[in-house]
């Protein structure tokens, strides 16, 4: 009797082992989870573990709420420009951040137009225009770029689709 208890006990921290290994993967993976990822539900489940370990190896803080989960990755070497998403370069990421300061002041349902004029009355601030940076959506790269920045809201899941293409 003593030996199944053993084996059971064996069976379940190895069980946890394995878990916590597979949702500290998918969060490297997938710095910004929300509820939709298969890993989700481990990552809140071993929360403290997961924060600790982050915390002890990486120094990296993770954030873990009902919605969603942030690990914080923090490059070496910040001046090192071979990180980053796909097709992103520095005048993309200042785009990005535009759309999330919109869309943080937004009501939570808001449409492609609403967001566009938000985002060209901030891009307009003479701040950054003082350090060379305009976005007008006069030119073709400009609407691209805009395209490309709401395609990636969409596949964080920062924005969903309500209708239409």
């Amino acid at each position: 009797m003593r030996s199944d208890s053993s084996a059971i006990g064996q069976q379940q921290a190895r069980h946890q082992r394995e878990e916590t290994t597979d949702a500290l993967r998918a969060l490297l993976m997938t710095p910004l989870m929300t509820p939709a990822h298969a890993e989700f539900a481990a990552v809140r489940r071993h929360a403290d573990a997961l924060r600790e370990w982050f915390v002890r190896e990486t120094g990296w803080p993770l954030h873990i709420e009902r919605d969603a989960a942030r690990l914080y990755k923090r490059p070496a070497d910040l001046d090192d420009a071979t990180r980053g998403m796909p097709g992103y370069e520095r005048r993309r990421y200042v785009l990005l951040c535009l759309a999330c300061a919109v869309l943080e002041r937004a009501d939570p349902q808001i449409t492609l137009h609403v967001l566009g004029d938000r985002l060209l009355a901030l891009a307009a601030e003479p701040a950054l225009a003082a350090l060379g940076f305009s976005f007008t959506l006069q030119a073709q790269h400009e609407r691209r770029e805009l395209v490309a920045v709401c395609r990636t809201l969409l596949e964080l899941g920062v924005l969903h689709r309500v209708a239409g293409e």
